[in-house]
């Protein structure tokens, strides 16, 4: 009989692939030893196994790293993450350092069944065992659980113990899935038969083998766009004889090549290639605006959508910097700025007439950098008044505007942060000040775009306002029934959905325009 395994659904594209880091003290020597004290994983003379890996130095710099590398594995936290550690008691000391070490919209949480056997079962991880009411369990295990279920509660409103345990894992699982909780610390449950495609990276601190191996690592797997090109593992355990020996044993020959994504420095290496060939088709950015036609401009994109795929990889790594790329941060997305140009073109072309642009897949999710939020924007502005030379500050000005044409998300925000330092920022005494201007700035700004629209479309001002909280909330635009039940009047049939239709671009316009 057949067998589908792994490889074959990496091959069929209906799984990713995975791209392993070890983390030791010590960087790898070759590919088949480590040399890194922090796994431990023989006995050294005068040395308890036990006691290296638990001890709170090493938990302690594994936290550090976590959180410090965080960003990076989870694209700006667009996704989130396991934490599969050996034992429950390794587990409390675990959440206890992220809970007291994370930023305050880090969110944790964790599941155990707190049995005597939920423990280090390496490849023992065929189903989740659940603990009901009555279940007597080990005492100190289940009121550990109790307090981080209060902490549960306390954060998203919510009201269960462990005498609702299995209440509890549902809505844990679903916040999981929907990307409301970041990091979520477990020993055995959810690393079998959980599928979240929000879900990019499982940190491993056990022993994991054979089928437990490939069904941990196969938690990050799932497909999602093209942000997410592989599941990111990240092992502070030698675990790779046990990668090796799994995949002998669940793959085929060419298992290895199938199911790892290439080691950074062979990634760095296609990065580079492509980057040659995007310069012999533009040498400089400037060069993107002399492209006669579509099919010239048609053949940048795709160079320039290659190395975007290959960077989105890349920077999952700790290794990644753009020093050693051959291209400078700035040049590169100066790039990205006249490819987000090319899609904007194609995007507000009302012509009608076919494109060969059209039939390209801009991919635009690679280029949305999260990191550039409204404290971050408001951080760079109120900086600028803290510059006294004038050339110095339009110099500044010029960088934080340009920060816009990078990210599709804040294109058309950028008209009205221009206005605010032009119009505004010379009025305000101290950069202590900025914040509490903008904020009135943004809303008066709102008022006006809103009272625009709902006088031109004879729409209820306060109406119009609720369709956009309505989206906002629901991520779901109003059906046609319930636009045309706010008009004064019902249009005639032939009039009614182009009406419709311009309610409905007017409402992600301000939603593009506003939000942040």
């Amino acid at each position: 009989m057949h067998k589908y395994i792994i490889t074959h659904a990496i091959s069929d594209d209906n799984v990713l692939g995975f791209a392993v880091e070890y983390v030791g003290k010590y960087k790898q020597k070759d590919s088949n030893t480590l040399d890194a004290d922090i796994f431990a994983e023989t006995l050294v003379e005068g040395i308890d196994t036990k006691e290296v890996l638990e001890s709170a130095d090493r938990l302690n710099k594994i936290t550090d790293y976590v959180l410090a590398d965080w960003k990076r594995k989870t694209k700006n936290g667009k996704f989130n993450a396991l934490f599969a550690v050996s034992s429950i008691e390794v587990l409390k000391k675990y959440y206890t350092l992220f809970k007291n070490k994370k930023a305050e919209n880090f969110k944790i949480a964790t599941i155990f069944t707190y049995q005597a056997n939920e423990d280090d079962s390496s490849d023992m991880l065929d189903v989740d065992v659940f603990a009901g009411e009555g279940t007597a369990g080990n005492k100190h295990s289940r009121d550990f659980l109790e307090e981080c279920i209060k902490d549960y509660n306390k954060t998203y409103s919510t009201n269960f113990s462990t005498d609702r345990f299995y209440d509890y894992y549902r809505d844990l699982q679903k916040r999981i899935k929907s990307k409301e909780i970041d990091l979520t610390l477990v020993v055995n449950m959810f690393l079998t038969g959980f599928d979240s495609p929000r879900l990019n990276t499982l940190y491993v601190d056990k022993n994991l083998r054979y089928h437990g191996l490939i069904q941990a690592y196969s938690r990050t797997n799932r497909l999602l766009d093209s942000d997410k090109p592989h599941g990111n593992i990240v092992s502070f355990r030698n675990l790779k004889l046990a990668t090796d020996k799994a995949l002998a044993l669940f793959g085929d020959e060419n298992a290895k090549e199938i199911v790892f994504k290439k080691p950074y420095e062979e990634q760095k290496k296609d990065f580079e290639n492509k980057l040659k060939e995007l310069r012999d088709k533009v040498p400089t950015v400037a060069s993107v605006d002399t492209l006669q036609g579509e099919e010239e401009k048609a053949i940048f994109v795709k160079s320039f959508r290659d190395l975007l795929r290959i960077k989105s990889s890349l920077e999952t790594f700790a290794e990644f910097s753009f020093q050693n790329l051959g291209i400078s941060e700035q040049e590169f997305y100066d790039y990205q700025s006249k490819y987000l140009d090319i899609h904007e073109e194609r995007k507000d072309n009302e012509s009608g007439t076919e494109s060969i642009l059209d039939q390209i897949d801009f991919e635009i999710e690679l280029t949305v950098r999260d990191i550039i939020n409204f404290d971050y924007i408001i951080q760079l502005i109120a900086g600028l008044k803290n510059i006294s030379s004038k050339t110095v500050r339009e110099k500044k000005t010029e960088e934080i505007l340009r920060l816009f044409d990078r990210d599709v998300k804040l294109r058309k925000k950028k008209e009205l942060i221009k206005k605010f330092i032009e119009e505004n920022l010379p009025r305000i005494n101290k950069s202590d000040d900025v914040e509490k201007a903008f904020g009135k700035f943004w809303s008066g700004e709102r008022s006006n775009v809103l009272k625009n629209i709902a006088k031109s479309e004879k729409i209820p001002l306060e109406k119009f306002d609720q369709l956009i909280g309505d989206y906002l909330y629901t991520q779901r635009l109003p059906s046609g029934q319930e636009i045309v039940e706010l008009l004064p009047e019902i249009p005639r049939i032939l009039e009614r959905q182009g009406i419709i239709d311009r309610i409905k671009n007017a409402i992600e316009n301000v939603v593009d325009l506003f939000e942040w």
